[in-house]
C-alpha cells in the first residue's frame, strides 16, 4: 500500500483496561466523575478537545505509557466518593 508523502499509518495500540473500564470508558468515567468537560479535560491533559473526544469513542489509542498517565492523571482530580458512616 502506497501513502502519500509524509503520510504514514496510525498505529493502533492496544487498549489498556483499568479498574474503571477498558481505557476509552476509564476515561469516559473519571472525566465525568471529576465534574470536567471534554475541554477542561483537555486543559488538565495537555491535549487537544479532538484527542479527548477520539479517546472517548476508541477512534484513537495512545501508547500504553500514556494511557497510565491520562488515567492517573484523571483520578488525581476526580471527586472522593462520599464514605458510608459506619454503624455501632
Amino acid at each position: 500500500m502506497q501513502y502519500a508523502v509524509g503520510m504514514v499509518p496510525r498505529t493502533k495500540y492496544d487498549v489498556r483496561t483499568f479498574p474503571e473500564g477498558p481505557f476509552p470508558r476509564a476515561v469516559t468515567a473519571l472525566r465525568k466523575g471529576s465534574g470536567l468537560s471534554q475541554e477542561k479535560a483537555a486543559r488538565l491533559l495537555d491535549v487537544t478537545l479532538s484527542t479527548v473526544s477520539k479517546w472517548e469513542r476508541g477512534e484513537v489509542t495512545p501508547q500504553p505509557m500514556v494511557q497510565d498517565t491520562v488515567v492517573a492523571r484523571l483520578r488525581a482530580v476526580a471527586k472522593p466518593k462520599p464514605r458510608k458512616p459506619r454503624a455501632g
